[in-house]
């Protein structure tokens, strides 16, 4: 398990060392800690007592830290009651019994006092670590998880691409055997909603983002489809766009889809003629919270009042409602529709 990156989000990173010493100590060298510690003290004492005199005593701390560590407040607080007898006797082997402490009570109290709270301490940090251990743990489940459903996501929406395009290949089918110029028109239009959903789900399964799209690629794509199937008419396309990404989420996006298609569509069908030359222009900006999205045709326009009962004017109206957008026209030179609406996501 890796444990510095989650010591640095969730605790003070000075106890990333000491927590992996104790843990280390802890788990599997409990006596080779306490036996090394004790051995360092008695060489120590044995080495440099004509120097350090009554000053051997601090030493003792080595082997009381190494209990405390190994077997937290039961081993800490037994190695602070015996830190004073141990002491005693060992100056008395070696003939030193003046390095004795002077107050023999104040000595036991202190030693046992220190014991106590390194143990505690001990015991701090074994609490510390096995809830190290848990959220490690925790954290490595969700990201599995996360991952696992990031591949379903991506699974389904390239099967529902596919069979949104064997739809619309089948809706392409019917239009070719019907006669009637007005089925023939009402199929296309039928053909182009299920074209912008697919393309939705295209690019989720394309940019590995299952959840949400950058809408500038999104409607430069949808609208270069739409206008390439319109081979009889002679329309550029000039497309603005922030350099910024404008993050929607796939729901939003899939409503701003169908709204862009029925709003082309309509310039496409009322704005131009087939003899002359067109341009359509798609303008999108970021504004504080909102994006707005601004679609412009040079061609004669139209009366929206006209056509406030057909299909694609209710839908227009139904698909701003569930953007929590506003939207306005303006068909004086050419027709001119923009949307704004809010933002909802944020990249971390």
């Amino acid at each position: 398990m890796n444990y510095k990156p989650l010591f640095k989000r969730y605790f003070n990173p000075d106890d990333f060392y000491i927590t992996r010493i104790h843990k280390k100590i802890y788990h599997h060298h409990r006596w080779k800690a306490i036996l090394a510690s004790l051995g360092i003290f008695i060489f120590i004492v044995l080495l440099f007592s004509d120097y350090l005199k009554i000053s051997c005593n601090y030493f003792v701390l080595l082997p009381l830290m190494a209990s405390a560590f190994a077997y937290g407040l039961p081993g800490g607080l037994t190695a602070g009651i015996l830190s004073l007898p141990f002491n005693l006797l060992l100056f008395f082997l070696i003939g030193h019994n003046e390095y004795a402490p002077d107050s023999i009570f104040i000595s036991f109290f202190s030693g046992t006092s220190v014991g106590f709270v390194m143990g505690y301490l001990s015991d701090y940090f074994r609490i510390l670590n096995d809830e190290v251990d848990r959220r490690v743990e925790t954290e490595t489940r969700l990201r599995e998880s996360l991952s696992e459903k990031d591949l379903l996501l991506s699974e389904i929406n390239h099967r529902v691409r596919n069979n949104l395009g064997i739809i619309s290949s089948l809706i392409q089918l019917q239009a070719n055997r019907v006669d009637n110029s007005l089925f023939s028109d009402e199929f296309e239009k039928l053909r182009q909603r299920v074209l912008s959903i697919s393309l939705v789900h295209e690019q989720l399964f394309m940019e590995n983002q299952p959840l949400v799209l950058d809408i500038r690629n999104y409607l430069e794509s949808l609208v270069s489809n739409i206008l390439n199937t319109t081979d009889e008419y002679d329309i550029e396309l000039v497309f603005n766009k922030p350099s910024s990404k404008m993050i929607l989420s796939c729901d939003k996006v899939l409503h701003l889809g169908l709204l862009v298609q029925e709003i082309v569509m309509n310039s496409i069908k009322h704005a131009f003629s087939i003899s002359g030359k067109g341009i359509l222009s798609l303008n999108l900006k970021e504004e504080d919270e909102y994006f707005s999205v601004a679609i412009h045709d040079n061609g004669k326009g139209f009366d929206p009042d006209k056509v406030v009962h057909g299909l694609g004017s209710r839908l227009i109206e139904s698909l701003s409602l569930s953007l929590d957008s506003h939207y306005s026209w303006d068909c004086n030179e050419g027709c001119h529709f923009i949307i704004r609406f809010p933002h909802d996501y944020t990249e971390s």
